[in-house]
This record gives structure tokens, C-alpha cells and sequence, in this order.
């Protein structure tokens, strides 16, 4: 929904469970880390979701300047194991879908009520370029 909303494209690492059905318009695709996607490079801001290891830094990696956030469930289990150094500047210990969705309300009440899911982004001309460049590279 959060994607529907802002035309933010999402890519998934290794997924275990898709949470993003590959017929999303904005989905980009799976990578297994040994290989590459070529938006990683351009990205400007990142959410990682509950990814342990979102890429490999030595394979590629996001530009310096990107802005990196990570929401983490915090698995006790893998709590001694430590973090795989991704450079968030700031990691939220929360349940994944209770904070997107306070994320999704949030934004939601910003851009006014009567925003709804599906209509896709307000009148930004920057996310609705976005969306159009997504659209047309999916084609």
C-alpha cells in the first residue's frame, strides 16, 4: 500500500515469502545477492525491511549520499549474532507490519484524509515522474 501510495519501488533480497506479488507495478524484482540490480545504484533513500543482508557491499552497494533506514524485527534468536553493518541512520526495533502501517497512516493524515490507496501519489510532480518511468520500464 505504502508503494501504491508514494510510487516507491521495491525490491526483494532473498525473499523467503513474498510480501510484494511480482505483478506489483512497482515491483523490480528478486536479486539473490550474487546478482546485481542496477537500481541499487541510484538509489537515493532505502527501507530495509527485515533483511539481514540487503546486499553485499563488495558487489555493490548504494551511493554514498543515499539515505538508509532499516525497520527490524529484532528475532531474539539472532540477537547475538550481531548486525550485518548495514549503514542505517536510523534502525527501528519494531514488527514490520505495525510500523509500515503507522508509517502508511501517517502519511496518510500529512497528505490529507482524502487520499486513498490506489489513487497513487498526490499531485508531486517528482513521484508521479517516478511512477511513469516505473511503468514504462516494466512495459
Amino acid at each position: 500500500m505504502l508503494s501504491t501510495l508514494l510510487v516507491i519501488p521495491v525490491i526483494s533480497t532473498i525473499p523467503q515469502a513474498l510480501n510484494c506479488p511480482f505483478s506489483h507495478p512497482y515491483n523490480l524484482g528478486v536479486t539473490y545477492l550474487e546478482t546485481h540490480t542496477p537500481y541499487l545504484k541510484s538509489a537515493d533513500v532505502i527501507v530495509v525491511i527485515d533483511s539481514d543482508l540487503p546486499w553485499l557491499p563488495e558487489n555493490q552497494a548504494p551511493p554514498s549520499s543515499a539515505r538508509i533506514f532499516a525497520i527490524d524485527g529484532a528475532d531474539p534468536l539472532q540477537a547475538s549474532i550481531g548486525s550485518s553493518g548495514i549503514p542505517a541512520e536510523l534502525v527501528c526495533r519494531a514488527d514490520a507490519e505495525i510500523a509500515l502501517t503507522q508509517l502508511l497512516e501517517a502519511i496518510q493524515d500529512t497528505m490529507g484524509q482524502g487520499t486513498r490507496i490506489g489513487e497513487g501519489a498526490h499531485e508531486s510532480k517528482a513521484i508521479q515522474h517516478r511512477g511513469k518511468t516505473l511503468r514504462e520500464e516494466r512495459q
